[in-house]
């Protein structure tokens, strides 16, 4: 590989990265694009709560009312006119529920209905079910309460309030009382659970998109990272070779350098040889001399 492929192999992972970049930022803004779609989902079913509170109650209130115009038995109690209105065919609803129901739906009255409407007002406190009188063991409302809730305008107005808080009807009576709604039945909690559910299928569905941008991120890390260790593979394959020969030349070069020293210790030897021989001659001829 020469230089410039090396450097377009550069710039191919410096896009790479930029590519993944703008990759993360997209899935980032999908995330909170899902966030946003599970919070909306969960006020729909908070306001959906409210909705439902609100109808029962006022269908209550114009029970009330019609027995206050009629005096039929049917409309006394909300179990007579129920079990009236099952008879029929016309309807049906269970009394547990619904008592627990109305008497949620009077709270959110109380803390939100609108007083003024139409041209008439009304004391807020009228809406107080605890201060109504009981017929028995029945709360009655005044029949100008009655009659107030059920003008136009009340409903929209209070489900604009109530759907503005995006709560739950739970939370907006815990808010107002201080305490949950007091009468729970089995069916309101399964509506709840089923809520908590559809709630939770929408996170779990955000969380997987999540995960599979985390995947796919992780997946082209593994891929770059394969591709270097290629890289690292195939440079192996030209070094490997290389070391071999530098250890051959090392190898080599040792040699030199004890042929080297040989002939550095047999040129040593020569030279003391060469300055002992003619001190050994002058000694002979002076001995020569004095023998004559």
């Amino acid at each position: 590989m020469d230089d410039a492929e090396l450097e377009a192999k550069a710039k191919g992972y410096l896009q790479c990265a930029l590519d993944a970049k703008d990759e993360s930022k997209a899935a980032a803004g999908a995330a909170k694009e899902a966030g946003q779609i599970l919070k909306r989902s969960r006020a729909a079913v908070a306001y959906s709560g409210c909705q439902h509170v609100v109808a029962v109650t006022l269908f209550d209130a114009t029970r009330q009312l019609l027995f206050e115009r009629t005096g039929l038995d049917h409309f006394k109690t909300m179990t007579a006119y129920l079990a009236h209105l099952s008879a029929t065919g016309e309807g049906e609803l269970i009394m547990s529920t619904v008592s627990g129901i109305i008497i949620n739906g009077w709270i959110l009255f109380l803390t939100f209905g609108a007083t003024a409407l139409n041209g008439v007002e009304i004391d807020r406190k009228l809406f107080d079910r605890e201060k109504w009188v009981k017929d028995h063991t029945t709360p009655r409302a005044e029949l100008s309460t009655l009659e107030f809730v059920l003008c136009d305008g009340f409903q929209a107005d209070l489900l604009a309030k109530l759907k503005a808080t995006g709560k739950s009807v739970n939370a907006l009576v815990m808010a107002a009382t201080g305490k949950g709604s007091g009468r729970v039945t089995v069916k309101q909690l399964k509506e709840e659970i089923t809520n908590l559910k559809a709630a939770k299928q929408s996170e779990i569905a955000a969380r997987g998109e999540e995960l599979a941008t985390t995947k796919a991120e992780l997946a082209a890390c593994k891929e770059q990272i394969k591709e270097k260790e290629d890289e690292i593979f195939n440079l192996a394959l030209v070094v490997e070779p290389l070391k071999t020969q530098l250890a051959e030349v090392k190898n080599e070069l040792a040699e030199v350098n004890n042929e080297l020293a040989k002939e550095k210790d047999k040129n040593k030897t020569g030279r003391r040889q060469t300055a002992v021989s003619p001190l050994g001659d002058a000694t002979n001829v002076r001995l020569t001399s004095s023998a004559a």
